[in-house]
């Protein structure tokens, strides 16, 4: 999710090597990876007093965008370890995380352990791996061809984050065997893929649809149109779903099997729509237990949603229309975020060192779609809807990209406090620290990364003098602020500061060249516009000072003589 100003007007990835090189690599890596984990799992059972560890097995199996097929040059790749019940959690974040911290090859290590899906991010070989873990109720695990991932007997007594963990593999080969034709689905899939992280749509961590929820709506429109080519596919795609789901919410669930019954020892662990009736977009995993895949979806990235996908819809049909073949590269180019909103919110995070910064960026990261939510519910909003007479008028996007800083010259400065409603600073600052070469205070090894949240609360029904009030959001960041609690924060992640900020304040290097270029142009008109305002109130100054020297004169009034004082008499 770091990015680049420059890399949002280009594809989201490059191709490095060619596809086939990529493949080969990759399977190595992943034989290497399982080499590592069987042998770890092995020397754990010894230890804990089994006299054949190696006869138990381990397994490392893979789901996510690798297992369907759709994965870009340069993505991650997502991994499960599944082990027997004599090897718990535990041991895959203390032993497992002490064995990869020793090894060469090993780079950016971020065990997550208290995530909704406890993972181990690294950079192993040179590829990023995503490694999460289920402990199944077996004595051993057997080979490959009579185990059988999709069995719902493999959840028997697993806990949430096991179920989580595992069910991500499940889903995987659901997927493949529910479209009617594989290459079509992988070929459509990432269009869509690309268009959603190009859109800034994407990621189930900023309350955008994930990998998966992407390929279950794209298996959706697969097993309606099963003869349908790619092209056809995304076609249909964006036309169903701006018809089928509504920004106000109450959408029906879509889901690709045939029903969500399920045995009554998984029933109560899934989804159930008397139980989930104000999710805003549920979209149902295929396997059991079943899960809305969307459950992050607010109201504002659903309305986003909304827009994109008639965005989506009315391009291709104006390309249809003209009887001209799709330009599928200006569909999914990026849009212009910061040229869309005029304030927006700066999530600033900053740490002492890479490593720090690498684990305190991702855990605000995953706590951003909160301070979303909070925007949407603060109350003070109710007064903007009783001037607008609707039911929802404040915008708030999100932007799924973090600019990282490693250079004291790319920090970014505010030159004016941000302020509330009534003129009071609306953070406070983070604290003081001694000072270096940098100007900013911090020293040359600390790593500064920036979100960006746009504001717009102006509406065209909102009379003149009251469009142009700002959010007061003191309160709404008060309370994301507690929620920023986390055990594992030390001294080197600093306090994030939210800031309030204009968009002529926001630097050139986290703006693509299109968008330099644009408010440029924008600066010049505004200047161009006052200079001749200016000029005019000059001109219009210097008229009525001719106008007032050659009016003529007033005639004088003659004074009045003074009234006599009455005689006195004697």
């Amino acid at each position: 999710r770091t990015c680049s100003a420059s890399s949002l007007r280009s594809r989201v990835l490059v191709k490095r090597r060619s596809a086939r090189e990529q493949g080969d690599v990759r399977s190595k890596v992943l034989v290497r990876l399982e080499k590592l984990i069987r042998t770890w799992m092995a020397k754990l059972l010894r230890a804990k007093g089994y006299e054949a560890p190696d006869d138990h097995g381990g397994r490392l199996l893979t789901f996510g965008s690798y297992k369907l097929g759709v994965h870009f040059p340069g993505s991650d790749i997502d991994t499960l370890c599944i082990a027997p019940r004599d090897v718990d959690r535990e041991d895959f974040f203390d032993s497992l995380v002490n064995i990869l911290r020793k090894h060469l090859l090993v780079k950016e290590l971020n065990p997550v352990r208290d995530a909704h899906v406890p993972v181990i991010k690294m950079n192993f070989y040179e590829i990023q791996i995503d490694l999460v873990f289920s402990a199944l109720d077996l004595d051993k695990i057997p080979p490959s061809p009579p185990f059988n991932i999709g069995a719902d007997s493999l959840l028997r007594n697993l806990d949430d984050p096991s179920q989580r963990s595992i069910n991500g593999t499940r889903v995987a080969e659901k997927l493949l065997r529910c479209v009617p034709n594989i290459d079509t689905f992988r070929g459509a899939l990432r269009g869509i893929k690309l268009w959603a992280r190009n859109r800034g749509v994407y990621g189930n961590i900023f309350g955008f649809p994930g990998g998966v929820a992407w390929a279950i709506l794209t298996a959706n429109i697969c097993q309606m149109f099963p003869l349908a080519s790619p092209g056809g596919i995304l076609q249909q795609f964006f036309r169903y779903y701006r018809n089928t789901i509504k920004e106000d919410g109450g959408n029906q669930p879509i889901y690709l099997t045939k029903s969500l019954d399920v045995s009554a020892d998984i029933g109560k662990k899934s989804w159930d729509k008397k139980n989930n009736q104000f999710e805003q977009m549920p979209v149902i995993t295929p396997m059991p237990p079943y899960m809305n895949s969307c459950y992050n979806v607010g109201r504002s990235n659903l309305r986003i949603l909304c827009q994109e996908f008639h965005r989506g819809d009315d391009f291709i049909n104006a390309q249809v229309g003209k009887g001209s073949s799709v330009d599928w590269r200006e569909l999914w180019s990026p849009p212009d975020f910061f040229l869309n909103y005029k304030v927006f919110l700066q999530v600033e995070v900053t740490a002492m060192d890479a490593a720090s910064f690498s684990s305190w960026s991702s855990y605000v990261e995953s706590k951003l779609r909160h301070l979303v939510l909070l925007l949407e519910s603060w109350p003070q909003y109710s007064d903007v809807h009783e001037i607008t007479k609707t039911t929802y008028n404040l915008e708030i996007r999100l932007w799924p990209f973090l600019f990282k800083s490693t250079s004291p010259t790319e920090r970014l400065h505010v030159t004016e406090p941000a302020t509330s409603a009534d003129g009071s600073p609306t953070t406070t600052p983070p604290p003081a620290l001694p000072k270096d070469d940098d100007p900013t205070g911090l020293p040359e090894s600390c790593v500064t990364g920036y979100y960006f949240i746009g504001l717009d609360t102006c509406d065209s029904s909102v009379a003149e003098g009251q469009a142009r009030q700002i959010v007061d959001f003191e309160g709404a960041v008060d309370q994301f602020y507690q929620q920023l609690f986390w055990a594992n924060k030390t001294e080197k992640m600093l306090p994030p500061s939210i800031t309030l900020v204009k968009r002529r304040h926001v630097p050139e290097w986290v703006l693509s060249e299109y968008e330099i270029a644009q408010l440029k142009k924008k600066e010049m008109k505004l200047a161009l516009k006052v200079a001749a305002s200016k000029k005019a109130r000059k001109k219009s100054s210097q008229r009525q000072q001719c106008d007032d020297q050659s009016a003529p004169a007033a005639p004088l009034t003659p004074l009045q003589s003074p009234t006599p004082a009455p005689a006195v008499e004697n």
